[in-house]
C-alpha cells in the first residue's frame, strides 16, 4: 500500500484496523516494520508529510517556564514529519548501563520493572535496524584490544571505566531508509498529514474505542482499532493523554496525576580542560570517532557501577575532544560542523562562508586529519571535556497543558524542566575523581571551574532528549504504563518511546527506544493480538487510492532548513 494523504480521506470516514500506531518516527516505524507480513491490518498516522514544513512544525511550539530550552534560540528539537527526528539526528547511540535499570536508594523513584538482560536481545536487533556497526563493539574489552592495546590500562581502571558510543557510516534517516519496504507492505497503511487530536474511551473508561484525526486543511475523520499505540515522542505522548479530557477531566490514563511528570533530559555542558602530559590522551582513539567496520566508535569516561554505588552519585559521562585552537573561540561551532562533515566524507555540505571563517586555521585542520589518518597523537595543547548528565527522576519536572491553543485547536504544552543541585554536584564529584585518577597515573591535569551547584551554570543546556513523561512501572500511583507498555487501567492502549523511560542514564535514547518498540512488537504478536479473533481488514471504502478512487499522491511539503 502506498503512502496516503489524510486530506483525501472522506470527512468523518471511520477507518478500521487491528493496530493503530500514532507517530512515524524511530519508535513508530521500527514497530510498524516488525508487523509487516503479519495477518493483522496496521494503520500508521503521521502528523507531517515527507518533508518538513513550517505549519506542521509549529504544532510543536511550547511555553517554557523552567530551565531555558535550546529550541528558544531557534534549535529544532523534534522533527514533525515522516521519519521523525532521525531526519536530522547525529546518529550517536549508546545502550543504557546495567545500573540504570536498578533501584538506587540515592536516586528517588529510580528503577525499571526489568533488568538490562531482558532488553539485550532487542538492543542487538535495534542496532541492526539503526544500521550501526556490530553490537559487540559496545564491549569495553573489545575496544581495549582493538584501539588502545596495553595503553588502555593506563587510562581505564576499576573506578574510571570506558563508555563506547557507536554510529553508522552516516546517521540513518528511517523514513528514507525504509520507505519502500513500508509502502510495499500489503497490510500496512500510512497516512501523512494526519494529526491525532483526541483519544476517545468507552463510557467505563476501560478501553479506547476510537481516536479523532484532523488535518491542517480542516479535514476530520476517526480511526477505530483493536490496539492503539502512541509513538509520537516524549512530549506528544503526554500531550495526547492530557488533552483527551472530554470524558476524563485529568486526561486519559492519569487518575493519579503522573502523566507529564518526571520529565527528564540529558543536560550537557562544555566544562573543564585536561592538560595532557602523555600522548595517550592525545590519541585519536581517545579524542575522536574512530573508524571501524560499518561505521565509527567513540570512547568516553564514566564511573564504574560499583564506584557509583559507593559514592552514591548519578551516572554522568565525560566525552573528550581536541582542544579548540586559541584565538578563535567564536568559530567553535562552525569548526566542529566542518569537521563532522569531513569525517563522514560529506565535503559537499561545507559552505563557502564556513571555509572563510576557518580559513586562517586550515593548516591546523589539515594537521588534525593527518594525525587521525596516521593514528598519531593530536598535537593540541589541551583537551576539552564535554559533559553528559544523567537527569534524576523528579516529579516536579514536568510538561502540562498550556492555555494557548495550536492551529488545530488543541492545547499547547507548558514545559517546566528542572535541573537540580544534585545533578550539578554529582558532575563536579566525577570531575574530582577523574582529576585524581589522571594525576596519580601521570597522564595529565583536569582543571574545572569553581562553580556553585545551587546557581545557574552558563552554557548548561538540554539535549532535546524528551524522556519520562509517561514512565513505566508496576504501580499506577507512580507510573503511567506497565512493563509491557500498556497504560494502567486501559486494556488496549500502549505507549512506546523515550516517554516510558523510568530513568535515562546518560545514554542517547534512540537505541533504547527502538529496542523498546521491538520488544512491544514481540509482545503484541505473541501475546496480545493472538487473543483477538480473526484480523479485521481495513475496508476498501475507508481507504483512499483504492479501486474506486483516483490515485492521489501525498501532497508535497515545503522544506525547512534545520541546524546540522
Amino acid at each position: 500500500m502506498t503512502l496516503l494523504d489524510a486530506h483525501t480521506v472522506a470527512p468523518q470516514t471511520p477507518i478500521e484496523a487491528d493496530v493503530c500506531i500514532v507517530g512515524a518516527g524511530a519508535a513508530g516505524l521500527a514497530l510498524a516494520r516488525e508487523l509487516i507480513g503479519s495477518r493483522y491490518s496496521i494503520v500508521v498516522l503521521e502528523s507531517g508529510g515527507l518533508q518538513s514544513d513550517r505549519a506542521t512544525q509549529a504544532l510543536y511550539e511550547v511555553d517554557t517556564i523552567g530551565h531555558p530550552l535550546r529550541m528558544e534560540q531557534g534549535y529544532v528539537s523534534r522533527n514533525r514529519y515522516f521519519g521523525g527526528s532521525t531526519n536530522t539526528w547525529g546518529g550517536r547511540c549508546i545502550p543504557l548501563n546495567a545500573i540504570d535499570f536498578e533501584v538506587r536508594d540515592w536516586v528517588n523513584d529510580s528503577g525499571w520493572p526489568f533488568d538490562k538482560q531482558a532488553l539485550e536481545p532487542f538492543y542487538r536487533q535495534a542496532a541492526r535496524v539503526l544500521q550501526l556497526p556490530d553490537y559487540d563493539y559496545f564491549s569495553p574489552e573489545r575496544w581495549r584490544s582493538r584501539l588502545l592495546g596495553p595503553l588502555a590500562q593506563g587510562l581505564y581502571g576499576e573506578a574510571v571505566v570506558p563508555e563506547i558510543a557507536l554510529m553508522g557510516r552516516s546517521p540513518i534517516k528511517m523514513g528514507r531508509a525504509y520507505r519502500r519496504q513500508l509502502a510495499a507492505a500489503p497490510n500496512l497503511h500510512i497516512y501523512l498529514q494526519a494529526n491525532v487530536t483526541e483519544l476517545e474511551p468507552n463510557p467505563a473508561g476501560t478501553t479506547v474505542e476510537q481516536i479523532h484525526v484532523a488535518t491542517l486543511g480542516g479535514d476530520r475523520f476517526r480511526v477505530r482499532a483493536r490496539v492503539f499505540i502512541l509513538a509520537s515522542g516524549g512530549w506528544e505522548n503526554a500531550r495526547l493523554l492530557l488533552a483527551s479530557s472530554r470524558h476524563c477531566p485529568q486526561g486519559l490514563g492519569n487518575p493519579y496525576d503522573v502523566v507529564g511528570r518526571y520529565y527528564m533530559e540529558h543536560p550537557k555542558i562544555l566544562l573543564g580542560r585536561i592538560y595532557p602530559r602523555a600522548d595517550l590522551l592525545r590519541s585519536p582513539a581517545v579524542l575522536d570517532y574512530a573508524p571501524i567496520a560499518g561505521g565509527y566508535g567513540q570512547l568516553g569516561l564514566r564511573l564504574g557501577d560499583t564506584q557509583q554505588r559507593q559514592a552514591q552519585v548519578l551516572n554522568h559521562y565525560l566525552q573528550l575532544q581536541p582542544g579548540f585552537p586559541s584565538g578563535l573561540p567564536e568559530a567553535r561551532q562552525t569548526w566542529q560542523w566542518v569537521c563532522s562533515r569531513a569525517k563522514r566524507l560529506r565535503l559537499h555540505q561545507i559552505r563557502r562562508q564556513d571555509l572563510r571563517q576557518v580559513a586562517p586555521h586550515l593548516g591546523q585542520i589539515g594537521e588534525y586529519f593527518l594525525c587521525r589518518a596516521l593514528n598519531r597523537p593530536i598535537p593540541y595543547p589541551h583537551i576539552e571535556v564535554f559533559n553528559h548528565f544523567e537527569h534524576a527522576p523528579n516529579r516536579d519536572s514536568r510538561v502540562s497543558l498550556s492555555r494557548d491553543r495550536d492551529a488545530l485547536g488543541s492545547p499547547r504544552l507548558q514545559v517546566d524542566l528542572r535541573i537540580t543541585a544534585q545533578e550539578k554536584e554529582n558532575l563536579l564529584h566525577l570531575h574530582r575523581l577523574v582529576a585524581s585518577h589522571l594525576q596519580q597515573l601521570g597522564l595529565g591535569e583536569l582543571v574545572t571551574p569553581d562553580l556553585d551547584p545551587t546557581a545557574d551554570w552558563p552554557g548548561l543546556t538540554d539535549a532535546s532528549h524528551h524522556m519520562g513523561t509517561t514512565r513505566m512501572g508496576l504501580h499506577p500511583r507512580r507510573s503511567v504504563v506497565d512493563p509491557d507498555g500498556r497504560v494502567h487501567g486501559l486494556s488496549n492502549l500502549y505507549i512506546t518511546g523515550s516517554s516510558v523511560f523510568p530513568t535515562g542514564g546518560h545514554a542517547n535514547p534512540t537505541l533504547t527506544l527502538v529496542a523498546l518498540a521491538l520488544r512491544l512488537a514481540h509482545h503484541l504478536q505473541t501475546v496480545v493480538l493472538p487473543k483477538t479473533s480473526r484480523a479485521t481488514p481495513v475496508p476498501d471504502q475507508a481507504i483512499p487510492n483504492r479501486q474506486n478512487q483516483p490515485q492521489v499522491a501525498p501532497r508535497p511539503l515545503h522544506t525547512q532548513a534545520t541546524p546540522p
